[in-house]
């Protein structure tokens, strides 16, 4: 169907034998909103002594709803654009 792309990606480390990182999702585009999700999870490797003692997983969902008349779902700029604040710890 010309209204879905999906997406899928998988990041391997063959040398130290593990999982860096997954993504799955889709969009769906319509001639004036787009729609999608992704999932990914992101494994950060803890270094000690030059060498992986422990890793950090991180798990993220992304929605993504573009009313093309305002934004786009692309790289692109938009005329509308709102992102989530950093997280600061205190």
């Amino acid at each position: 169907n010309k209204h879905y792309a999906y997406h899928l990606k998988a990041d391997y480390d063959v040398e130290n034998s593990f999982n860096k990182n997954k993504e799955i999702g889709f969009l769906y585009k319509k001639k004036c909103w787009d729609f999608g999700l992704k999932y990914i999870e992101n494994n950060r490797p803890v270094l000690k002594n030059g060498s992986i003692s422990d890793s950090i997983q991180d798990r993220i969902i992304y929605m993504t709803v573009a009313l093309k008349p305002l934004m786009t779902s692309q790289n692109k700029n938009s005329t509308f654009r709102y992102v989530l604040p950093e997280k600061t710890d205190k």
